[in-house]
């Protein structure tokens, strides 16, 4: 099959945001997988169609990551039907931050302040940023601004 550069990226980009993988892409078109690998190497329209469900999915990962490592809330709704009545309850749940998320998270998006070498101070900004995020979750006090785990806990 010959490469068209008007309809090929497009018909690709909606192939991997519906979930196909590259094979199953090349499957689609009916060219060979090492098909696809030359026409990314050679088009960048077709580079950037094919890499659209990845960048998707990062973004996704990436977001609840972040929740994960900072907390959130959610609504849980159940429904109960006694005869003819229906009650709706709605309860407003608390996840807690995740330590070993967070770390996980800063060190990935921060790896000259947060990975395994020697520890380095943050910037400024990013220190504030960090810290003010926190204290709207309520996870700060005490002299160095931050709470302690057994605090967080209970544990004084």
């Amino acid at each position: 099959m010959k490469y068209v550069a008007e309809t090929m990226p497009e018909i690709v980009r909606v192939k991997k945001e519906e979930g196909c993988s590259r094979a199953q892409v090349a499957q689609y078109l009916r060219v060979h997988p090492r098909t696809l690998d030359l026409w990314e190497q050679r088009y960048p329209e077709m580079r950037e169609a094919l890499q659209v469900r990845t960048a998707l999915v990062a973004a996704a990962v990436e977001e609840a990551l972040y929740r994960l490592a900072t907390g959130f809330e959610y609504t849980e709704v159940t429904v109960t039907h006694t005869g003819k009545k229906k009650t709706v309850k709605r309860v407003t749940k608390q996840v807690l931050p995740k330590a070993q998320v967070a770390i996980f998270w800063l060190q990935r998006r921060m790896p000259t302040y947060w990975g395994g070498k020697a520890p380095l101070e943050p910037r400024v900004d990013e220190w504030a940023r960090l810290k003010q995020h926190l204290a709207k979750q309520g996870l700060v006090s005490g002299p160095n601004g931050f709470m302690l785990v057994s605090e967080m806990a209970g544990g004084g």
